[in-house]
């Protein structure tokens, strides 16, 4: 699967033939299906509900490559699906448009994610991670040494661009402002201020 990034939008087509890991089963003129379908860097893992009389039905599941993961719901129409895909393209949100010649026994082929056709768009988000959280604690500091900083209950890593300031200005038993980020469990001094 090749990705064409324009402004922020998004085309990407793909193939997946190779069918592995079927299972069906009908019920009237209504099949479901669940299987694997691969392609060249490309896996799909797709549910169909099929119902012959009509021709019309839903098919949802699972596209990966190297850099993208997406799920996607599609209707189903005559042997083609057109739906929407959400996920990620690396550290971004995709949220696109889906496409395909569609057989539950054949797979995927002329595949298109996004786009400008009658299919519609694919829009990256821009990736910028999640907010950090911040704590905050003011008051005579408990506990200092060259690694942990401690005022009422928050206890802050000291970085290395922070410790020689706090081992200099400030000692414990005096009064301090700290804001501190925390990531995986793990709290990190970010500013220190004395009273004003």
């Amino acid at each position: 699967m090749k990705l064409v990034l324009a402004a922020a939008l998004l085309t990407a087509h793909f193939t997946a033939t190779s069918v592995t890991g079927t299972a069906s089963r009908t019920c009237g003129t209504v099949t479901a299906t669940s299987a694997t379908y691969s392609g060249t860097g490309t896996t799909i893992v797709a549910h169909s509900t099929i119902d012959a009389s009509s021709g019309m039905g839903v098919v949802t599941g699972t596209l990966q490559t190297a850099t993208l993961t997406t799920t996607f719901s599609a209707v189903y129409d005559h042997g083609a699906i057109s739906g929407t895909a959400s996920g990620h393209e690396g550290p971004r949100t995709l949220v696109a448009s889906i496409s395909a010649v569609f057989s539950p026994t054949a797979g995927f082929t002329h595949g298109v994610l996004g786009g400008r056709g009658s299919g519609g768009l694919a829009v990256l988000g821009r990736g910028c991670g999640a907010p950090r959280q911040l704590h905050q604690a003011q008051g005579t500091i408990r506990a200092v040494n060259a690694g942990e900083i401690t005022i009422g209950g928050l206890t802050c890593e000291v970085p290395p661009a922070l410790a020689m300031k706090v081992a200099a200005n400030y000692p414990a038993g005096s009064w301090a402002a700290i804001s501190c980020s925390v990531a995986n469990g793990q709290a990190t001094l970010v500013t220190i201020r004395a009273k004003k």
